[in-house]
């Protein structure tokens, strides 16, 4: 997780996709959607044709959580 959150930073656009999909699933992390979208949305800046879809997808499943 640690390499992937350092990776991301500087730019690596594939390490932004894995820890937004790390967070987007709780995979060793505690799931945290908002933030799987902040590095999808950094992502997409980046170039990742797939993260666009990815922002679309949460943006429509954070509008239906209840609270």
């Amino acid at each position: 997780m640690h390499s992937y959150r350092e990776a991301a930073k500087p730019g690596d656009v594939g390490a932004q996709h894995v820890l937004a999909s790390m967070y987007e699933r709780g995979d060793g992390v505690d799931a945290d959607l908002p933030l799987a979208r902040y590095w999808y949305d950094i992502a997409a800046h980046n170039g990742d044709e797939a993260a666009p879809g990815k922002v679309k997808e949460i943006d429509a499943r954070l509008a239906v959580r209840p609270g």
